[in-house]
């Protein structure tokens, strides 16, 4: 499948080298989002994900795992601070480690605010070169800067938030993918669980490509390096390998709440990504439906996993999950 995929990318792109003017444009246009996002992050934590992220940062700067507290935290529970839960005699972190990671990189010389405005930048990059793969280089930037642009990119750009930070190295893993670094991609991917574990689901995604290119275990063997990175870390701290912070993922997903959140996530799809990008999406699937199943899969698993969670919020920044 990768190969024809490859195949149609050449027939497409007679020129498969990028020109300088392209190149200086996309330099154009990564600055400027990042200085733009820059100017826009957050730079204050309040609520329970961002102290949260922040602090387990902190922590991990500090090459901590638990949060130390004055009051025991085993006689009352309700002394973890938000973000954090309390295990026994120990306050640790809700949250999965691969945000705060990368925070606590940033943080030793003093950028852990800057993460969200790089990934928002680099994301822009990774859409181009994916949208290259299939069309010119006209479209891919056109589509490019207008993901870049939409809102909720925009707000995952400038927010203490994993989502765009999830959604950038599962972007990444297919890029790679599709280039022919398998075990690039397999190592990103490990990464990407690390961020998300929802991420999961794009491992759906790629499934049958894997099988037909006979590629899975390959794949998986590197994904497992940085897994078991996670199944160690979660071992420590939550007590279980296949464990993150203290809810259930069942807890929290409910059939009753498909039918509100796919009305949702339509209304906001149609407000925030608008004509502009959805038509010709639409268009490119329809037209080029054998090439186009792997994104038109894509879609529909995060949507339908997304559409059994209960949403925080129905506000339009809640279609940052997706």
């Amino acid at each position: 499948m990768v190969k024809k995929m490859r195949e149609q990318s050449n027939i497409i792109n007679n020129n498969t080298k990028i020109n300088k003017l392209t190149y200086f444009a996309l330099a154009v246009v990564m600055i400027a989002t990042f200085i733009l996002f820059s100017i826009f992050r957050q730079e204050y934590v309040g609520g329970c994900d961002w102290y949260g992220y922040y602090q387990q940062s902190l922590l991990l700067k500090q090459g901590k795992v638990y949060l130390d507290t004055d009051i025991d935290v085993k006689k009352f529970p309700a002394a973890s601070p938000l973000g954090f839960y309390s295990r026994g005699d120990k306050s640790v972190p809700h949250f999965p480690p691969g945000y705060p990671l990368l925070m606590a990189i940033f943080g030793f010389v003093g950028l852990e605010f800057y993460v969200t405005p790089l990934i928002g930048a680099l994301s822009f990059l990774i859409m181009f070169l994916i949208i290259r793969k299939f069309t010119g280089e006209g479209i891919a930037f056109m589509m490019a800067l207008l993901w870049v642009l939409c809102p909720i990119a925009m707000w995952g750009s400038t927010n203490i938030m994993s989502d765009l930070v999830a959604a950038f190295f599962i972007m990444l893993t297919f890029y790679l993918y599709i280039s022919d670094k398998t075990p690039l991609a397999g190592l990103v991917y490990g990464f990407s669980l690390m961020v998300r574990p929802s991420n999961f689901v794009f491992g759906l995604v790629l499934l049958p490509l894997l099988i037909r290119d006979r590629k899975l275990i390959k794949f998986c063997l590197y994904c497992a390096i940085p897994g078991s990175m996670i199944a160690g870390y979660n071992w420590i701290v939550h007590g279980v390998p296949w464990k993150y912070g203290s809810l259930s993922i069942l807890g929290v997903m409910k059939l009753s709440a498909i039918f509100p959140n796919l009305a949702f996530y339509s209304r906001e799809a149609f407000l925030q990504y608008t004509p502009l990008l959805l038509l010709p999406a639409l268009w490119g699937l329809i037209r080029k439906w054998r090439q186009s199943y792997t994104f038109a899969l894509w879609i529909l698993l995060f949507l339908a996993f997304y559409s059994t969670v209960i949403l925080g919020t129905r506000n339009w920044w809640g279609t940052r999950f997706l």
